[in-house]
């Protein structure tokens, strides 16, 4: 049996359920992702030489093999499949290594960039990247700004690219990873609606199926959150520090140094860079400040 499934712009085919995708019901298109289950024994390896090593995985710029030992070895090629062989039984689990981090080598390997971010749509329905080192406060701060009217378009990852010149960003999943503390002090969702999440401990994982926006969303800006100090601040950032902060923010860049991709990744951050706004958020690293700091965003940057 086959589940088929809509992430990123692109139709994905796959052997296992993946509760954290949406649906697709449209026709089978020839160009799509297939993830499939290889129960051969055979050990997966590399037909080309590799590049580097990273991550438990070898790379090179055609072929991926990503081993998470007890669980799968997952190989992917040609941003066109992902073979799995499994070490377990648990569905859930074999399916909870490919939101991130393979399907993150698909994209590299089509030369299509995921962002380690967050995103909430402005009031004129443009996207809003919020970018930062994990525990900075992504996913805090958009599911604040959820609650000031804000739509929730992401977590986690955000894919930017272009698109008849215009800065694109098509839909992810209609999935939160939410850290407990955050789940206990924000009102988006009840805490009712999530699940442990399998893959790291302490987050919760909600789906938020029905409220998912499934059209592709045009970039209207980035703010590079971080914790410092004792006071929200809020400042532009020029387009040089906002290359420099793209750059950090690329998921997994590793890899994608590994299978050459840096000049495609510039072209598109320097496009970023010409059009849209880079804000700096700093908030409190010492206390819980996400109600003034949204108020601070809504007031200053996104109004």
């Amino acid at each position: 049996m086959s589940y088929l499934y809509t992430a990123f712009g692109l139709v994905i085919q796959s052997d296992i359920p993946m509760q954290g995708m949406m649906g697709y019901t449209g026709s089978l298109p020839i160009d799509r992702v297939l993830i499939c289950l290889d129960e051969s024994g055979l050990e997966l390896s590399l037909i080309q030489e590799k590049r580097g090593e990273a991550f438990d995985s070898e790379v090179n710029d055609r072929e991926l093999l990503y081993k998470v030992e007890g669980v799968a070895h997952y190989y992917i090629r040609d941003g066109r499949e992902i073979l799995i062989r499994p070490f377990t039984q648990d569905i859930r689990l074999l399916g909870g290594y490919i939101y991130g981090r393979c399907m993150s080598a698909i994209l590299f390997q089509r030369c299509l960039f995921p962002f380690h971010a967050s995103g909430v749509l402005d009031r004129q329905g443009k996207l809003w990247m919020i970018v930062g080192r994990s525990h900075a406060g992504k996913s805090s701060t958009a599911l604040k700004l959820s609650e000031r009217g804000y739509t929730l378009f992401s977590d986690d990852l955000v894919l930017v690219n272009s698109q008849g010149g215009k800065l694109m960003a098509p839909p992810t999943y209609p999935i939160a990873g939410i850290r407990e503390r955050t789940m206990q002090n924000q009102r988006t969702f009840s805490v009712t609606d999530g699940i442990p999440a399998i893959t790291e401990a302490g987050r919760t994982n909600v789906f938020f199926h029905n409220r998912f926006v499934t059209e592709a969303k045009e970039l209207g800006g980035v703010m590079f959150i971080r914790k410092f100090g004792e006071e929200i601040s809020i400042e532009k950032l020029s387009s040089v520090q906002g290359m420099a902060v793209l750059k950090n923010n690329i998921n997994l860049r590793v890899w994608l140094e590994l299978m050459g991709k840096e000049k495609v990744l510039f072209q598109l951050l320097a496009q970023i860079c010409r059009e849209v706004p880079f804000w700096s958020v700093i908030r409190p690293a010492t206390v819980p400040t996400y109600e003034e700091l949204a108020v601070a965003i809504d007031e200053r940057v996104l109004q």
